[in-house]
């Protein structure tokens, strides 16, 4: 296993080190937590320039190997979480028990309350005593809190969720306690930085780097049930999406058993 810097190799300097410091992560010489050397540490052990250390830590933090935390230093971190951007069938819970991964949910909050503007509009709720019901959930995999969830469902359709236990599947329990099925969504994904509150209940910094992704999910009739806001901790999580263009290929090229993975497009 090399550990040094081949000055004669053709390879560029920085990806000879950042090889290096990736052998060492996949070897557990250095684990999930550890904190890395300095830059100064890394030019005088492999004698290179601060420039060939900074090019080689920023491609290992792009692909997610590390993170840098400010005024604490570079870290390794845990493996991310690949979460599928179509899991209307599914559920996160489902999704997640797919690859193995352990899933649980806090209910902060889970109340009546007077629509928020861009709820009453999206769900056409034009009466002034309609309601929704608010659920507030804070979800972990593997014990580490992952997403932020804020929930507004349509109160008439699933009042019964009121005080139906939501530590769980939300999906599961629109269909088994109200016998709703969702047929349609729409996704929404932004780049956020966490706020006071999301950076202390999802335990990173404040201003770190978030997914938010917002979502609409209708019946067969189109009646949109679920208005639902996430902010995913982008240092743990990617969302990934299979795509077909459904003009040249059409349904045949999905040949997976669950087509609920695949987004289809058509493309120009």
């Amino acid at each position: 296993m090399e550990t040094r810097i081949d000055f004669d190799s053709k390879v560029a300097y920085y990806l000879q080190l950042k090889a290096i410091i990736q052998r060492q992560i996949d070897s557990k010489q250095l684990t999930t937590g550890d904190m890395l050397p300095s830059e100064s540490d890394y030019c005088a052990t492999y004698k290179v320039s601060r420039t060939v250390v900074r090019q080689a830590l920023m491609e290992l933090e792009h692909e997610g190997a590390i993170i840098k935390r400010r005024g604490k230093g570079t870290f390794v971190t845990h493996p991310k979480i690949n979460i599928a951007l179509t899991q209307l069938k599914t559920g996160f819970s489902k999704e997640m028990d797919r690859h193995g991964q352990k899933t649980d949910s806090r209910v902060l909050r889970q109340q009546l309350i007077e629509p928020p503007t861009k709820v009453r509009e999206s769900m056409n709720l034009q009466k002034e005593e309609d309601r929704v019901i608010h659920v507030e959930r804070l979800r972990f995999v593997n014990n580490v809190p992952i997403i932020l969830q804020n929930l507004y469902l349509n109160s008439p359709l699933c009042d019964l969720l009121l005080t139906a236990d939501l530590s769980k599947s939300l999906y599961e329990s629109l269909y088994t306690v109200c016998h709703l099925e969702l047929t349609k969504g729409d996704r929404i994904i932004e780049a956020v930085a966490a706020n006071e509150k999301e950076s202390r209940l999802l335990n990173v910094d404040k201003g770190t780097p978030m997914l938010k992704v917002t979502t609409f999910s209708y019946l067969e009739d189109q009646i949109l049930v679920e208005y639902a806001v996430d902010i995913y901790r982008d240092d743990r999580a990617t969302i990934e999406a299979k795509v077909v263009n459904y003009r040249t290929y059409g349904k045949n090229a999905i040949t997976s058993s669950d087509p609920s993975n695949y987004v289809l497009i058509a493309t120009d």
